[in-house]
């Protein structure tokens, strides 16, 4: 849904909300439904209100949307630099998902060779530690 249609919804909710009639109001509950779409609007509001006619007012704003549409639809889609504009978003991601891949990989990599050096550090303090108690011990052997 495209922000004139949620406009144009929303628009049409406080149309329905603010009629100087209360009866004709809508419930909360019913306007929850109609703001998500959950129940279409059965008939229009032709009412006053300020001094202002409600349907026209929608009617301008109906019009004005279906301009809209028809610029978009009719020049600016055709434009090559909408096109280029289009690509190079496209891209754009691409290469965004591509660095975010890397930058993933590199921290892979990063952590393995961490844990890596400290396994063999551990090791080696291991191995430094057994070889200086059979050092030790063997000193002390040959002492007696």
């Amino acid at each position: 849904m495209d922000d004139m249609t949620v406009l144009q919804r929303f628009v049409m909710v406080a149309i329905w909300c603010i009629q100087e009639d209360p009866s004709h109001r809508p419930t909360m509950r019913r306007v929850t439904q109609m703001l998500e779409g959950v129940v279409e609007f059965k008939r229009r509001i032709s009412a006053v209100h300020g001094g202002i006619r409600i349907d026209f007012a929608f009617n301008h704003l109906e019009r004005i949307a279906q301009a809209r549409h028809e610029i978009e639809d009719e020049s600016y889609k055709d434009n090559a630099l909408y096109k280029y504009h289009e690509e190079k978003a496209k891209l754009t991601l691409q290469i965004d998902e591509l660095l975010a891949k890397a930058e993933k990989q590199k921290n892979e990599i990063h952590d393995f060779i961490t844990t890596k050096y400290d396994e063999g550090l551990i090791r080696t303090t291991l191995l430094l530690s057994e070889a200086m108690e059979l050092i030790a011990n063997n000193a002390g052997a040959s002492l007696l």
